[in-house]
């Protein structure tokens, strides 16, 4: 029989096969990214309350009570910058005697900065697995159980072959440290994907854009299109002429037409009106020639626009 061993500088005896077993605070790196995934950031409420605990084993420094430390993170803005730069100072005094020596404040606050608290997480975790590996006589890459695929005896990880029948050992990638930072690095692109795409689904119904005028992205009444102070009837007046009460739709500009009165655009207009080219959509006293969709008016009469133009309409019945 193989025997496989580790010296540490705890007071635990050295990892012997057979006798190891993962630590309680040691957690799997995969799986703690797909619970802060998957809870929307809940467990990582948890994961603060859990390692401000944890690291008040180092007492070079004052103790903090979790639930105030959790409180802080989760209602005082920009607080979990200063507990991230904090915490990765416990944890690198923790770390020292273990030959650990992973000071990664800097890093964990820049990320803070950033927003990208999960990688953050992701890293004093790790820091955590190889503080505990070390005090259980395991090696500091120890990321949790390895499994031999001949004996199928379980061990460290970080070693290279079985200590139980020899055989050889390889980590695999899932269970290193660069894996649940690339799925929480792709993760977090998703979520900002998502978000900005809500966002942007929403400025895209929304009636009104930020300047004021309207939006027509979605079929909609005469009612809705006309937007404060229009009044149904303006539709059905310059359908027939060009009423000199609204002004004439006329060129301004190259490929710029709207609707002219007295050398000025009326831009209290929005609604359908007429010229010698056609039966036009104008939104704010302008022809939009992004439009494509129908209107009704306040009589039930439908207009069916392309690009602008109407191309058919119907009467109400």
């Amino acid at each position: 029989m193989t025997t496989a061993t580790y010296g540490n500088k705890s007071d635990n005896p050295v990892y012997t096969s057979g006798q190891w077993k993962k630590p309680e605070n040691m957690r799997n790196l995969v799986s703690f990214v797909v619970l802060m995934v998957c809870t929307l950031g809940i467990y990582f409420f948890y994961w603060v309350f859990k390692t401000t605990e944890y690291a008040n084993r180092d007492r070079n420094s004052a103790q903090q009570s979790p639930l105030v430390q959790l409180l802080l993170v989760m209602f005082i803005p920009y607080y979990e910058l200063y507990w991230f730069y904090k915490t990765s100072k416990k944890l690198s005094n923790l770390g020292e005697p273990f030959e650990v020596f992973n000071d990664n404040s800097i890093v964990t606050l820049i990320l803070a900065i950033f927003g990208l608290d999960i990688i953050g997480a992701v890293i004093l975790q790790d820091q955590i697995n190889r503080i505990e590996a070390v005090r259980s006589g395991a090696g500091p890459n120890t990321t949790g159980e390895g499994v031999c695929r001949n004996c199928h005896a379980t061990f460290p990880n970080d070693v290279h072959a079985c200590p139980h029948c020899g055989e050889s050992y390889k980590k695999p990638f899932t269970q290193t440290v660069w894996f649940p930072i690339v799925i929480g690095a792709l993760g977090l692109l998703l979520a900002i994907g998502l978000l900005i795409g809500g966002i942007v689904a929403l400025s895209s119904n929304a009636e009104l854009t930020e300047d004021g005028s309207w939006n027509w992205d979605e079929i909609t009444s005469g009612e809705e299109a006309a937007g404060p102070g229009y009044e149904p009837s303006d539709i059905d007046e310059l359908i027939d002429e060009n009423s000199q009460k609204y002004g004439e739709v006329i060129e301004t500009a190259p490929g710029r037409w709207a609707l002219v009165k007295e050398g000025v655009v009326n831009t209290d207009f929005t609604g359908v009106a007429e010229n010698a080219n056609g039966i036009w959509y104008l939104e704010n006293g302008y022809v939009n020639f992004n439009f494509s969709g129908t209107l009704t008016d306040g009589k039930g009469t439908a207009y069916t626009v392309e690009k602008g133009q109407v191309v058919s309409q119907k009467a109400a019945e």
